[in-house]
């Protein structure tokens, strides 16, 4: 059952699976949720005329999951030493793969007595930047030595697999060691030209901040952590970003303005030392958002790029983030861009 799932998934094109006891399976196309038919549920009461689909869905995959069905999925998942963790946490985080339907980021979770699933399909090739349409001003980022780079945007706005191809370009173009700090791990690099760890959060280190703090003893050149998820992570990061070390990570924040106003926020009890630290060492600000192709195959990252400089700087050092905004509207001989010129330029382009 659960590959029949997972390769239908795949073959929707769909970016996450949510599975449900007494559910139909749903899918994320393009940022709508479907049915494994590609319909959408309609919500109306099942036996009733008008709903077709659901009877459409019932015979494509058979049968709602019942919670024995789903306890099956579950174990086939993670096993039975995680189901322990399960039952006393509640929820678990993993990387799951299988050679036939590829790797995937799941969420399993206690709920109303029994599980849910929510799983993220994660490609078996890191995409390339050109593949992915990131612009050359972000690309060239990589080649700073050191300093603090943020991806930021909401959930499934893809964060991780804008990360995954920068790391992967340096892989193959620089002699570098790459330390990685995930939570589970999600992409694996094929061999390069230096040295790429991953370490996963729960099983290789324990939290963001204890892992990058024994980074900085292991010799990198760049250290990519999944998220700065609280303070003492973001405290560490600005030190490994003051002391020669290139870092990489993301945020749940909407703009380039709101991520560096959160990093400060999160360091209430030092916000003069933390808005210093930034305007020192941190390199720019990537804020995308996923908008549908006009062509209808799939959807393009528009991106908001604030890259720092010495007016940027002043202005954080100042308290003046408000301001940094307007900057960028005129700073595109410098390679920043809003997120409506992105989108402008999108458009103009014909491809959104």
């Amino acid at each position: 059952m659960l590959y029949n799932i997972l390769q239908r998934a795949r073959k929707m094109g769909a970016s996450d699976i949510h599975i449900s006891v007494n559910s139909y399976p749903m899918v994320r196309v393009d940022g709508e949720l479907l049915l494994l038919n590609g319909n959408k549920l309609t919500g109306t009461v099942e036996g009733s005329e008008d709903n077709m689909l659901v009877a459409e869905a019932t015979l494509y995959y058979g049968f709602k999951l019942d919670k024995l069905a789903l306890q099956g999925i579950v174990e086939q998942l993670i096993g039975k030493k995680l189901l322990w963790t399960l039952e006393k946490c509640g929820e678990v985080d993993i990387a799951w793969e299988d050679n036939r339907l590829g790797r995937y980021r799941a969420n399993i979770f206690k709920e109303n007595g029994s599980y849910a699933i929510s799983m993220r399909l994660i490609n078996k090739k890191i995409p390339s930047c050109k593949q992915l349409g990131i612009p050359d001003t972000v690309q060239n980022l990589m080649n700073v030595k050191n300093g603090l780079i943020i991806v930021t945007g909401p959930t499934g706005c893809g964060k991780s697999t804008t990360l995954a191809a920068l790391i992967e370009k340096i892989n193959h173009e620089k002699s570098a060691h790459i330390i990685t700090l995930e939570d589970p791990i999600e992409y694996k690099y094929s061999l390069g030209n230096g040295v790429i760890n991953q370490r996963e959060i729960g099983s290789d280190t324990q939290t963001f901040a204890s892992g990058l703090r024994n980074a900085l003893r292991e010799d990198p050149d760049i250290i990519l952590v999944g998220e700065l998820r609280d303070a003492e992570a973001v405290k560490v990061a600005l030190q490994a970003a003051e002391t020669g070390h290139l870092v990489l990570s993301t945020l749940h924040t909407k703009d380039a303005v709101a991520t560096i106003n959160r990093l400060i926020d999160m360091l209430p009890e030092a916000k003069e030392q933390t808005r210093s630290q930034l305007a020192d060492c941190l390199v720019g600000i990537i804020a995308q958002e996923l908008v549908k192709r006009s062509d209808g195959k799939g959807r393009i990252a528009a991106m908001e790029i604030l890259l720092n400089n010495n007016a940027v700087a002043n202005l954080i050092r100042e308290g003046r983030t408000h301001q940094i905004y307007s900057y960028m509207q005129t700073g595109n001989k410098l390679g920043m861009q809003t997120m409506q010129a992105s989108m402008d330029a999108l458009k103009k382009q014909q491809l959104i």
